[in-house]
C-alpha cells in the first residue's frame, strides 16, 4: 500500500472517529445532532483496504469540501454579523474578517487539492486496480488474448 494511501486513509477514519464523537457529546448534552462527516470513517477504512469504490465517494467528499471552502471565503460577505475571528487578544467582527477566512477557505483549498491529486495519482490507482476483485473469468490476466503483431 502506498504510504500516501494510508495517511489519507488514516486521516479520514480520524475525522470520522471525531465526528462520531461531537455527535454523541451532543447527545449527552440533550442535542440531537448528526455530523455528515461521519460517512468518512468508512470511506477510510475502504481506502485503507484498498477499495476503489472509497475513493469514488472520497471524491464525493472532496466536491463537498471545495464548496464549503467557497461559502467560507464568501460568509464574511453574506453573513458579515455572524462573522467574527478572535486571534489572542484581537477581536474582529463584520467585514474585517474577510482577509482570515479567505486564507482560510485558501489553505484548505489547497490541502484537499493535495489530496485528490494524491487518491488519482498513478501509484494509487495501480494500487487500487490491482486490489479490485476479479468478477469473471474474462477478466482473469491469464485468460487475455495473446498480443497482436
Amino acid at each position: 500500500m502506498p504510504k500516501r494511501l494510508a495517511v489519507i486513509g488514516i486521516l479520514f477514519c480520524i475525522a470520522g472517529v471525531l465526528a462520531i464523537w461531537n455527535v454523541i457529546v451532543a447527545f449527552a448534552h440533550q442535542s440531537l445532532s448528526f455530523n455528515f462527516v461521519v460517512l468518512l470513517l468508512p470511506v477510510g477504512i475502504g481506502l485503507l483496504y484498498g477499495r476503489m469504490w472509497a475513493r469514488r465517494w472520497a471524491n464525493v467528499a472532496i466536491v463537498a469540501g471545495y464548496f464549503f471552502c467557497g461559502l467560507l471565503a464568501l460568509a464574511p460577505f453574506l453573513w458579515p454579523s455572524y462573522s467574527h475571528v478572535d486571534l489572542f487578544r484581537l477581536h474582529i467582527t463584520g467585514l474585517q474578517t474577510w482577509p482570515y477566512f479567505v486564507s482560510a477557505a485558501l489553505l484548505l483549498t489547497i490541502i484537499i487539492y493535495l489530496v485528490k491529486r494524491v487518491l488519482y495519482s498513478v501509484t494509487v490507482t495501480v494500487y487500487l486496480e490491482s486490489k479490485r476483485p476479479i468478477t469473471s473469468i474474462s477478466d482473469h490476466p491469464l485468460d487475455a488474448p495473446p498480443p497482436q503483431d
